[in-house]
């Protein structure tokens, strides 16, 4: 049986990557004003498709070619640290990537110098290769929504799997030496043929990080304001649908206030509406520094808002709210035709005991909210039910 020609299946493999490279550059290209590390993935492909074009060179006898094959991986593991570095929008390390760089130069070089052995190549190479997929695995520590872990997963399955084939093949080239026969041959053959699948697999993988990040972003849009970033009134119904179910299984003391500006209207007539519109952005500011991480919050529609505070009985609802409308009283808007102060008023209602519901709750805070404006606005009514009649 005739075996493969190593050469050329090495060279296929380099055509195959400079392809993957090429689709990776072009999706990054057209999602680089949302996204960064795209571009960096690319380039490290274009790498490791160099660094095989290199190495088929060096199988054709040009051992000249052998430095720039072992160089152009490394680069192309850093290339593709720094794409997940941007892609996570985490500062780059480069001390980490540098050293492991000069490392490896200075270990090949001093091996041509001393030794021109292909073991310790060999060894140097697979041990670049394993710290290179100990620092990605290390980048990929994160905490993604269960939608997108997939991406990560993936990559996660194929550093650890490229740390394990190359210690592998370290300890096999150590123990069972078979220079010049076909067994070598035939290890090697399996080894390049990895080597592919990884290269498609890596490739795969960015393109679908590149996916879910992009449909979370859609996700994200089509749940948030996309003026003050709050929740609009898509999302605010599923966080009260959520909501409620956790109450099911942990019922807690649960408050709902409505926000609403007074005299709005008024202001966007008098100063125009980007002062209106800024007004709505330092507030949303402002009541995100108040409010807790658990807590919701949502633009309903206009100068309407609503909060959710979790874990909160009626005093500490009372005490929130207050603080808001003082805070708002106090909020300065520095524009070109002078400051501007605006008030809010704002209704509270309390979620009954052993209730789940928080639809009525909204409505029972709107009701609140019309006491307020009632009553003379930039105040907080509680509401009460009403008596019935014996």
């Amino acid at each position: 049986m005739t075996q493969p020609h190593i050469p050329t299946l090495i060279l296929a493999e380099s055509l195959m990557l400079l392809q993957l490279s090429g689709l990776v550059y072009l999706i990054g290209q057209r999602v680089r004003d949302i996204m960064q590390g795209p571009r960096a993935w690319s380039a490290g492909l274009l790498c490791y498709a160099l660094a095989q074009f290199c190495l088929s060179m060096e199988w054709n006898d040009v051992p000249e070619a052998a430095f720039l094959t072992d160089f152009l991986a490394s680069l192309g593991c850093a290339s593709f640290l720094i794409g997940l570095y941007d892609f996570t929008e985490r500062p780059r390390r480069w001390r980490m990537l540098g050293s492991l760089l000069v490392a490896h130069v200075l270990g090949v070089l001093t091996l041509k110098l001393l030794t021109d052995d292909e073991m310790a190549r060999l060894v140097m190479f697979s041990l670049i290769q394993f710290l290179f997929s100990l620092a990605i695995l290390s980048a990929l520590r994160l905490h993604v929504q269960v939608k997108r872990r997939l991406g990560i997963r993936l990559l996660r399955g194929l550093a650890y799997s490229w740390a394990a084939v190359n210690l592998f093949r370290l300890v096999i080239r150590l123990f069972y030496p078979l220079h010049g026969s076909s067994g070598f041959d035939i290890r090697e053959l399996v080894f390049f043929i990895l080597v592919l699948f990884f290269g498609i697999w890596l490739a795969l993988a960015c393109l679908l990080l590149i996916h879910e990040r992009i449909a979370a972003d859609l996700l994200f849009a089509t749940k948030r304001d996309p003026l003050t970033g709050c929740l609009n009134r898509r999302g605010f119904a599923e966080a009260l649908q959520a909501e409620g179910k956790r109450l099911i299984r942990n019922w807690a003391p649960t408050s709902m206030l409505a926000i609403d500006f007074d005299h709005f209207k008024q202001l966007n007539d008098r100063y125009g509406h980007a002062a209106g519109d800024e007004a709505l952005i330092q507030f949303s500011a402002m009541v995100r520094e108040e409010l807790r991480d658990v807590d919701i919050f949502a633009r309903l529609g206009g100068e309407e808002f609503a909060i959710v505070l979790l874990n909160a009985p009626e005093a500490g609802a009372r005490i929130v709210a207050e603080r808001l409308r003082k805070r708002v009283e106090d909020l300065v808007l520095h524009t070109a035709s002078g400051p501007i102060w605006f008030t809010a008023s704002i209704g509270v209602a309390v979620l009954a005991e052993y209730e789940n519901d928080l639809e009525p709750l909204l409505h029972e805070a709107d009701r609140a909210l019309y006491e307020a404006k009632q009553a003379g606005r930039n105040r907080v009514e509680i509401f009460r039910e009403a008596a019935v009649p014996a």
